[in-house]
Order: structure tokens, then sequence, then C-alpha cells
């Protein structure tokens, strides 16, 4: 044993080297002391379909809000602070001013957001174009990625063209992802 050393190895450089047992903790560990208190059972769900408008209904917010813009927008007759208790969709501040610009852009209060499913795509169309598109990124020695892929497709006609992201599963399924020469 090593005069000064207490772990019985030798110390390198005037440093005590000690074994893992050895260590001993300055701090204590820090607990969570705070008592256990349940949480809240929830009884309305909030949903995003709770703040969706009907058509109907938001045609009612369009009609209000303009009819107090043409008469001078007093405060007094304000209409937005009974729509906001009767609409939830209402509650956002710049609903109002989304609602008009909408319907000066487009000249409609529809949103712009397209109704109904995703579109289905034929595959026996569409996987020719992308393995011609890929071949031909490879014979360059370069990588077809999902952009490009999708500017090819509508270049060629395919329109709508399918998404990035169905392009990208397109290419795992088919294991082109992978760059190897065939």
């Amino acid at each position: 044993m090593v005069k000064g050393s207490r772990s019985g190895r030798e110390s390198i450089g005037g440093r005590n080297y000690c074994t893992l047992a050895q260590r001993v903790l300055v701090t204590p560990e820090r607990r969570n002391t705070a008592p256990y208190t349940p949480r809240k059972s929830v009884t309305k769900t909030t949903s995003r379909k709770n703040h969706i408008l009907t058509h109907a209904e938001r045609v009612e917010c369009a009609q209000k809000y303009g009819t107090w813009v043409q008469a001078g927008r007093k405060k007094g007759e304000s209409p937005i602070p009974a729509l906001k208790l009767k609409f939830a969709a209402c509650r956002h501040p710049a609903f109002f001013t989304r609602l008009v610009k909408r319907n000066f852009d487009t000249g409609s209060i529809t949103p712009a957001k397209p109704v109904g499913r995703r579109g289905v795509y034929d595959q026996a169309i569409i996987a020719p174009l992308i393995k011609q598109r890929v071949d031909v990124a490879r014979a360059l020695q370069n990588v077809a990625d999902a952009p490009s892929i999708r500017r090819f497709l509508l270049s060629k006609g395919i329109s709508p063209a399918p998404s990035e992201q169905w392009i990208i599963d397109h290419k795992k399924a088919r294991a082109l992802l992978l760059d190897r020469a065939p």
C-alpha cells in the first residue's frame, strides 16, 4: 500500500482516484416533497370541431359585422361581444379581420381548405413515372427527392399531383429510397 492512499492504489499526480463505492455526495438528492394532488376530471371535452362554424353561422357573423361596419363602427353598437358569446370560433382576436380579408380576396366567406378526402392515385400510372424520374436522377448521380418528383409528375400532366409525403411513402414501399445501382 502506497503511503497516503486510502484506496490502496497509487495516487497519480496528487489526485485521489477512489472507487465508486467510496464517493460521498456533498449535497443530498432533491426529492419532490409536494403532496400528491389528483387531476381534476374533465367534464367537457374540447375538440376542434366545436370551433368550426357552419356556412349559415359564418354568413350570420359576416352580415352582422358588415352592417356594423357600414353604420360607422360605434363601440356601443358592436355585435362582436354577442357573437363571441354565441359562437366559440368568433373568440379568436383576428376572426373578423380574417373573415373580411377572405371576403375581399376570394369574394366568398367559405374557408379555402378543400372539402372531402384525399385523392386516390392510380399506382399503374404513377409508379412508372416515379421510377423513370429516379432512374434519370441516378444516371446524373443526383438524388430524386420528393419535390423534384412532384414537379416531374406535374410536368407530365398528373393533376392533382400526389403530396410529397405520399411520394416518400411510395419510395419506401418500393425500396427506391436507398441509392442502390440496379
